[in-house]
């Protein structure tokens, strides 16, 4: 063997060595970017369990406060029935209280047991002790808990005691919505267990009054849950295999040194998570925020050394494997054949190479045609899916406003008959049916409202424009904002889908402002421009954070979204904090549609 055939053979093995360690480079940063997606994926169907049980649990609660709406004063018997089903259903809500609204005049009665036939005591704890609660003009006693087994000793406990409960028993009290607390000690509880309480507000009538004044007025008293949140989010991943993270749950609207609410370690191992060294990147760390009840909560998730271990795969290795192999099957060649045959051999290698590069890519156009049009049948399938919703939507409004509102006016009307032959010395009766009458016409408009807030039946009878109209002075009776509108339009012809998604748009923007901008003044346009269409919507209102306006869990603000691409527009949110929020729809002006399917707009 020449000296000429051994350098050469070195420099063969030097090259093939450092394109091995490459390949092998190449392969490892594939195989981190994919283990990262995979982290990314796993992280985020762990958060959409969470969310959805965390809004399972809440809407039961949201059922009884239903129950107490819809047929007003609850006996202790209809409350025990209809919790025993809930806690059946949801094991993590570890009790369901009714707190009325008591007065100083009504206490004795409370206590006696002439109000029910259980005499409740009312008390409070001072300094750990149960003392009874001293005088004040009301009270807010656990009156109706289950189970009661094991709990009797918190029937009668005024919460409005304890300023934590009381803070949100106002702030639910003053908004009307479901509210829930920080972390807060339970009484039945060991001392160092926690949990958490959600209150919402039953008014006299069975609905929400529209000003904090009325609704202070007419308050009755809360329906109440207690949760464990380890319960809650371990139920929530029942199914879920396991995936080797760890991840922590905080409360971002509690103080810092009571944010904590949860950790979760897998069962595989004991080992901790990633140090530093491990992790190279932030794509094994993952953190969302969960609006739960009006508080925000934040989860964050690490990968551990068993995710690696669990969804790992050997291409790195084989990527190394396969080229010192190929080197060494290059060298030997090399020993037995000419530069002229090692120059073919690479030719070959060559054409092979580029034919492998044609395939993929002649393989990736197909992909791509295919993705094009399965991204076409899916914006398809959600304009009919949308579609649907708003028929649907049309439909129950119109059974509601035609049955129940001609059956209720039927009633109110044969009452009026019956009270017109009564005999002139039965006043009680009188009274009984003037008390019927009145709450008659309260179902009545109460269907009104909930037919309204389903499909306004303006939007058919007069058409889009008017149906804005309708929304913004709705809009300044609910809230007290003064609402101006700039509609610079004559007319739109649009069909029954594109009317129904712009004027969703319209009202879902409205109903944020409503809810979160405590804004005074909103103006609203709506113009043309350039050939496009333009809706503008602008409040001085306390605006939005960045993460907010950009969050996809942000469910109004991707509603908005998805219903301006199916009219092949796109909304644009800008916002500051403390200067307000502007809301801005851009699509092109609709061509005239048939007369079967057009909507006066």
């Amino acid at each position: 063997m020449t000296w000429r055939r051994i350098s050469l053979r070195m420099l063969v093995w030097a090259v093939g060595g450092f394109l091995s360690l490459m390949a092998y480079a190449a392969a490892h940063a594939w195989e981190l970017t994919r283990l990262g997606g995979v982290f990314q994926g796993q992280s985020r169907d762990r958060s959409t369990a969470i969310q959805h049980h965390v809004n399972s649990s809440l809407e039961a609660l949201r059922g009884l406060a239903g129950l107490y709406a819809a047929t007003g004063p609850v006996d202790r018997d209809a409350f025990t029935l209809y919790a025993e089903g809930v806690l059946r259903h949801h094991p993590e809500i570890m009790g369901l209280e009714w707190v009325p609204r008591v007065s100083a005049q009504a206490r004795e009665g409370i206590e006696s047991g002439r109000h029910d036939r259980v005499p409740v005591e009312i008390f409070e704890f001072k300094e750990g002790k149960r003392v009874a609660a001293p005088q004040r003009d009301e009270y807010y006693p656990v009156f109706y808990l289950e189970p009661l087994a094991g709990n009797e000793s918190v029937l009668g406990f005024d919460i409005s005691s304890d300023p934590v409960r009381w803070s949100a028993m106002q702030r639910a009290r003053d908004t009307g919505e479901l509210t829930l607390t920080g972390r807060t000690r339970l009484l039945q509880a060991q001392e160092d267990a926690f949990g958490l309480l959600a209150f919402v507000p039953i008014y006299e009538g069975g609905y929400v009054p529209d000003s904090v004044s009325m609704r202070r007025e007419l308050l009755q008293g809360y329906v109440m849950a207690v949760f464990r949140v380890p319960q809650m989010v371990e139920l929530s991943l029942v199914g879920l295999r396991p995936v080797g993270m760890n991840f922590w749950l905080y409360d971002e609207s509690a103080p810092p040194q009571e944010r904590f609410l949860y950790q979760h370690r897998p069962r595989l191992s004991k080992r901790s998570a990633v140090s530093d060294a491990d992790q190279p990147d932030k794509r094994f760390f993952w953190s969302t925020m969960l609006d739960v009840g009006g508080r925000l909560w934040t989860l964050q998730s690490y990968a551990t050394r068993d995710f690696f271990a669990m969804n790992r795969t050997r291409w790195p290795a084989g990527a190394l494997l396969i080229g010192l192999l190929l080197t060494g099957l290059l060298a030997a060649a090399l020993e037995n054949a000419t530069r002229r045959r090692v120059e073919e051999v690479l030719l070959t290698a060559r054409n092979q190479l580029e034919g492998r590069v044609r395939e993929r890519t002649e393989e990736l156009s197909q992909v791509n045609a295919t993705l094009r049009s399965s991204n076409q049948q899916l914006k398809h399938l959600a304009l009919q899916l949308h579609s649907i919703r708003e028929d649907e939507r049309a439909g129950i409004a119109r059974e509601l406003h035609d049955e129940l509102g001609q059956a209720l006016t039927a009633l109110k009307m044969d009452l009026s008959w019956v009270g017109g032959r009564m005999p002139e010395d039965a006043e009680m009766i009188r009274e009984r049916m003037r008390a019927m009458t009145l709450l008659i016409d309260r179902m009545v408009r109460t269907v009104q409202q909930v037919s309204a807030s389903l499909r306004p039946a303006m939007l058919d009878d007069f058409g889009l424009l008017e149906s804005i109209r309708w929304e913004a002075a709705e809009f300044s009776r609910r809230t007290g904002a003064l609402c101006s509108l700039d509609i610079r339009i004559d007319r739109l012809d649009f069909d029954r889908e594109q009317t129904t998604a712009f004027f969703r748009i319209f009202q879902e923007a409205m109903t944020n402002i409503a809810r979160h901008a405590l804004a005074s003044v909103v103006s609203v346009r709506l113009f043309e421009a350039d050939g496009r269409l333009v809706l503008e919507i602008a409040d001085d209102g306390v605006g939005l954070p960045a993460e907010r306006l950009n969050d996809a869990r942000a469910i109004g603000l991707t509603s908005m979204r998805e219903r301006a691409l199916l009219l092949n527009g796109h909304v644009i949110f800008t916002s500051e904090n403390g200067k307000g929020t502007t809301v801005r729809l851009e699509m092109p002006r609709p061509a005239p549609v048939s007369n079967e399917s057009k909507v006066q707009a």
